[in-house]
């Protein structure tokens, strides 16, 4: 028999999910001979046998992948027969290859499965309540991951050797933990550990003390008190979501007293208790990835709080909206563990302030938290990389990504028609926004999203950041030389914290190399970019979107944020924008929507008289507290070149009508008018019949009731919102409910889309098909009036699916329009 051996490098998804033990089994059912490792960059096989035996070796690798593999990349070389003793041969797992400090291939952290599952609640299996249980297809991987390949030597689990049981099933092939590199049990593996105040740590190393950490945490729990919680990403809260007490005590803790918590429930049954799941949302909960999912709220009876188990409802501090809740099920064992004996959902959010970082450091920790809680409950294991809990919107024309976090970052893009992209040659790195500051790494294989770190304006954010890229830049060219980085992509802004370190570290370089090309990109267009390559569409495809957002670098003393562009290569056009007015000193007017109404007013040449005989905008506002003197400068301010900003941004317009119907006049947290905008709106339309669960159809006649006007300024089109404003007056004034009046504005700015549109002439109408993107779109009743919208009016609305809208995936978008 004529024998053959070939060598294939495999990239992808394909380390810390049971793929080489997978390739054993095949390759010794198959008869071959060889030998299968991880590498940096994916895993390396060679394979001898019949050229028979190789093919059918090489299609089970494309088509009969074990659960989660994914092969991005295969290279099969021919190479010399192995000509050993035939006694001598056999298939083997051997030691890794190679060093790489870069993650952008990480795969990231999975929930415990099903058959994990069992086994922790069995009190026949050795790990009956070991709370870290893992295998080859769960546990944690990302985030206790130092460097690549994944091998538990460059994991936090090298200091933790296997026993003698653990080390059996590890080397035995037909066991499902057969080189599972994230296992352990009470005899080898970590420990949690139980801390109140004043009083001894116990150790739960046996399932006794388990049981017993159980009983004292549903203790502290019922006595409506704080639990501090080591996750799989960083420390987070719990407590009783039934427990008005509780809640506000967190909200004390937290330094959170406005936005929203989600709970944490035991099963997908309790979930459905509370929230109205789509069929996809209901997958989503129960995917490896385990994210919160935002979807419709039941409504419940709300009063005193009744303690766990009581059918009373949520506490009323849990959420001040009436029509959302975000819900999620257990991510690791001991969530599982902790919830198991509860009926009542638990709240669940991280220890940090929204800027910074998930909190990973054990003695950090305890400075900071430990009189302020009821019990601590935490484990050994060091966590590397801080992750925070990914989020979904559940909507009716889909689920759109929120947030990426622990479980499905870094997330792996690849660019359709890459043969016209630089990164096809060499790779580069993109340092995204600065608000949910997110970097990205693309090459010939595609682009790799990070996670989210917070704001970079929080140091501990920023020195992640650098140390992340620098990390990369190093990485990369230690591969080889044509493996460096050849550019570094940074957003337009010159103020942004990120545009800053991304001119730094351009001249930096590499330890051993020279500079890297520093370029930017426009913010808006890097928007529409990151959606195009989740849609994985073409780069020589025409693609046409709004984007809408808070803000955006458009020159200078100028934000853009309500835009209508399109991009072509590596182009981008603007054709349209909101009308711009001016915010008073800035984009300070971000976390205070009462200076974007006044610019609204003043834009629109509304008198304060008009003001005051339609609504208590005057007296409720801050502006009421402001003298004579002030209020003067602050007109002057709102028609000074000098001292304020021009804004199309459709984040700001928003803002300023929330402040106008005394929904919101200072935020507290990003988004917080337009989330109350919408949650009135959405209050307005279930009342009415108008929901997404029902029909649209009173949505034309709300739509004819608010219309923006769109007419041609110079380039552009330029969308007038002044009559709108008008109208919203005019029916505060008529005693027209806020309800009915927000509705009616998400109504209006779905028919500007179509409006606009309706103006475009060929080639950009040739289509029918429109992205919407940017913050604004996270907007569920907004995104749903707006499909409805574009479909009666023939066009196909695009959304986001595997990327988020917002500002966290503005590096990938940054790559995507990366020109030579």
């Amino acid at each position: 028999m004529s024998l053959s051996r070939w060598r294939m490098d495999l990239d992808g998804r394909v380390q810390g999910i049971g793929f080489r033990p997978w390739v054993w089994r095949l390759a010794t059912e198959l008869g071959l001979h060889g030998f299968v490792c991880n590498t940096p960059s994916g895993v390396r096989i060679e394979v001898q046998g019949s050229g028979d035996q190789l093919q059918r070796f090489a299609a089970c690798t494309l088509d009969q992948l074990p659960e989660l593999a994914r092969i991005d990349n295969r290279r099969i070389t021919e190479i010399p027969v192995d000509s050993a003793p035939s006694d001598s041969r056999s298939f083997r797992i051997e030691p890794s290859l190679g060093r790489l400090d870069s993650l952008c291939d990480a795969l990231p952290d999975l929930a415990p499965c099903q058959d994990c599952l069992s086994e922790m609640f069995d009190r026949a299996n050795r790990r009956f309540l070991y709370p870290l249980i893992s295998c080859t297809r769960c546990g944690p991987r990302y985030s206790i991951q130092r460097s690549a390949p994944f091998d538990r030597q460059r994991t936090t689990l090298e200091s933790f050797p296997l026993c003698r049981s653990c080390q059996q099933e590890y080397t035995e092939p037909t066991d499902r933990r057969f080189h599972a590199q994230t296992i352990g049990c009470f005899e080898c593996g970590p420990v949690w550990t139980w801390k109140e105040p004043d009083s001894e740590p116990w150790v739960c190393n046996h399932p006794g003390a388990v049981e017993s950490m159980q009983a004292r945490f549903l203790k502290v729990i019922q006595a409506g008190q704080v639990v501090l919680v080591k996750g799989v990403g960083g420390y987070q809260f719990m407590c009783d979501a039934t427990d008005e007490q509780a809640v506000d005590r967190l909200r004390h803790i937290k330094r959170r007293e406005h936005k929203p918590f989600a709970l944490l429930l035991g099963s997908l049954q309790q979930a459905s208790r509370w929230t109205e799941l789509s069929a996809a949302a209901m997958c989503e909960l129960q995917a490896a990835h385990r994210p919160i999912v935002v979807s419709r709220r039941i409504a419940r009876a709300e009063g005193p709080s009744g303690g766990l188990g009581s059918e009373i409802g949520l506490a009323r501090s849990v959420s001040t909206f009436d029509c959302s809740l975000g819900v999620m099920l257990p991510n690791n064992p001991m969530q599982y563990l902790l919830t198991s004996s509860l009926e009542s959902p638990l709240v669940l959010t991280s220890a940090n302030d929204s800027a910074e970082p998930m909190l990973i450091d054990d003695s950090q920790v305890l400075e900071r938290f430990a009189h302020s809680v009821g019990g601590i409950l935490s484990h050994n294991r060091t966590i590397v990389q801080s992750l925070e809990d990914p989020i979904v919107g559940d909507t009716a024309v889909g689920l759109i990504p929120v947030r990426l976090g622990r479980g499905n970052a870094p997330c792996r893009l690849e660019i359709a028609s890459l043969a016209s992209s630089p990164l096809l040659a060499r790779p580069a790195i993109a340092m995204g926004a600065d608000l949910k500051a997110a970097w990205a790494m693309g090459d010939s294989q595609g682009i790799r999203l990070m996670e989210p770190l917070g704001d970079a304006s929080h140091p501990e954010v920023y020195a992640r950041l650098e140390r992340s890229v620098q990390s990369a830049l190093d990485a990369q060219a230690s591969i080889a030389s044509n493996a460096n980085i050849a550019s570094i992509v940074t957003d337009l802004h010159p103020g942004y914290q990120t545009t800053q370190l991304g001119a730094k570290l351009s001249r930096r370089g590499t330890r051993n190399g020279p500079a890297v090309h520093c370029t930017a990109i426009q913010h808006h267009g890097a928007h529409l970019g990151a959606l195009a390559l989740d849609l994985g569409i073409a780069l020589e495809e025409r693609f046409l979107g709004f984007v809408f957002d808070g803000t955006g670098y458009g020159g200078p003393a100028e934000v853009w944020g309500g835009e209508l562009i399109a991009i072509e290569g590596h182009e981008m056009t603007r054709l349209g924008r909101l009308r711009p007015f001016r915010l008073p000193k800035g984009d300070v007017s971000a976390r205070n929507p009462w200076r974007s109404a006044l610019g609204l007013l003043t834009d629109a040449g509304i008198g304060f008289e008009e003001v005051r005989a339609s609504c208590d905008w005057a007296q409720r506002s801050p502006w009421a507290q402001l003298s004579e003197a002030q209020r003067c400068d602050y007109v002057r301010l709102a028609t000074s070149q000098e001292h304020s900003v021009l804004s199309s941004s459709m984040g700001r317009w928003l803002d300023a009508i929330c402040s106008l119907l005394g929904l919101v006049h200072v935020s507290h947290y990003e988004g917080h008018a337009p989330m109350m905008l919408e949650d009135r709106a959405t209050r307005y339309a279930i009342d009415i019949g108008a929901d997404r669960l029902r029909n649209l159809g009173r949505i034309g006649q709300d739509a004819q009731e608010y219309r923006f006007t769109i007419a041609r300024q110079g380039s552009l089109y330029e969308i007038d919102g002044r009559g709108v404003l008008a109208r919203v007056l005019g029916d505060l004034r008529n005693g027209i409910g806020v309800g009915c009046i927000a509705y009616r504005v998400h109504g209006a700015i779905a028919q500007l889309l179509v409006d606009t549109l309706g103006h475009l002439d060929s080639p950009w109408s040739e289509s029918r098909r429109v992205g919407l993107t940017g913050g604004v779109f996270q907007n569920r009743l907004l995104v749903e009036l707006a499909d409805d919208r574009l479909a009666r009016a023939g066009w196909q609305a695009l959304f986001h699916r595997r990327i988020p809208p917002n500002d966290s995936a503005i590096a990938a978008g940054q790559l995507r329009l990366l020109g030579p």
